[in-house]
């Protein structure tokens, strides 16, 4: 006589292993002793999985024999490829640490930050307006589409606003009017920073407190730090005006002179 017993294993309550375990060790046993003659046979997953193993232990046997075999006719030698086949394991190990130590240092090549900074200086139009604006421009690439601008400037109108902007000629000299129009590998009219169609180099303007300090933070997705990029700004002019962009007039703004300009240079990625 024969009887089949089944039954469903919540993986979330218990682990099939454990419980085919359980059953061998304390139920089964009693059930032997009660009534002799008594056999078992555990089929299902158990079953599959006991012979997947099999499988993979006869496998890699018979992987080690071909292996040996083959080392063996070339080297004319029943121990040379003993000695080979023991190396094996070293060099794997050798080289998966060398593969993790080399994919741990691309991971932290990846992590440092790209940041460069436009030290910001008078040009000889601020000397008629009365300011004379000085302070650091950083700009940080943030992923591969977006720039962090933060700015400090002192030397300004107190309680104003000044056109920021990117130029597209490297030239600070004399009134800052050498670096050229804005920024714009695009071709696109000028607008306001909000929207798509715009010059690349057009940002939000300086605001200003009661000390003529001109701050800003705001991410930029027009441009970037990465060479080689159309839209790279590495090595361009940075240019703040003494009146306000209006965000409509062509081609400028209408944010008046060059009051200060500073071109803007990549630092060295810290080790």
């Amino acid at each position: 006589r024969a009887a089949e017993i089944s039954a469903e294993v919540n993986k979330r309550e218990a682990e099939p292993d454990k419980v085919i375990a359980d059953i061998e060790e304390n139920v089964l046993p009693a059930l032997q002793a009660k009534y002799p003659g008594l056999r078992y046979a555990v089929s299902g997953m158990a079953d599959e999985e006991a012979k997947m193993a099999v499988s993979i232990i006869v496998g890699f046997g018979l992987a080690l024999f071909g292996i040996y075999a083959l080392l063996a006719v070339p080297t004319k030698s029943y121990l040379q490829p003993l000695i080979i086949m023991g190396v094996i394991p070293f060099g794997m190990i050798g080289a998966i640490a060398a593969l993790t130590v080399t994919g741990c240092q691309s991971m932290m090549d990846e992590r440092k930050p790209v940041i460069a900074v436009a030290e910001m200086k008078p040009t000889a139009a601020a000397a008629a307006t009365k300011l004379a604006p000085t302070g650091i421009v950083r700009f940080t690439q943030i992923g591969t589409s977006k720039v962090l601008v933060e700015a400090s400037l002192s030397g300004l109108k107190p309680f104003a606003e000044h056109g920021f902007h990117i130029h597209a000629v490297p030239d600070c000299s004399g009134d800052g009017s050498k670096t050229g129009p804005h920024f714009n590998p695009d071709g696109h009219p000028h607008g306001d920073p909000s929207r798509i169609l715009r010059h690349a180099g057009a940002m939000f303007n300086l605001k200003t407190d009661g000390q003529g300090m001109g701050t800003t933070r705001q991410t930029v997705d027009t441009i970037t730090l990465a060479a080689g990029s159309n839209y790279s700004i590495v090595g361009l002019p940075l240019i703040v005006h003494r009146d306000p962009d209006d965000y409509v007039s062509q081609p400028l703004g209408n944010a008046g002179p060059r009051v200060s300009c500073g071109v803007i240079t990549l630092q060295p990625t810290p080790k």
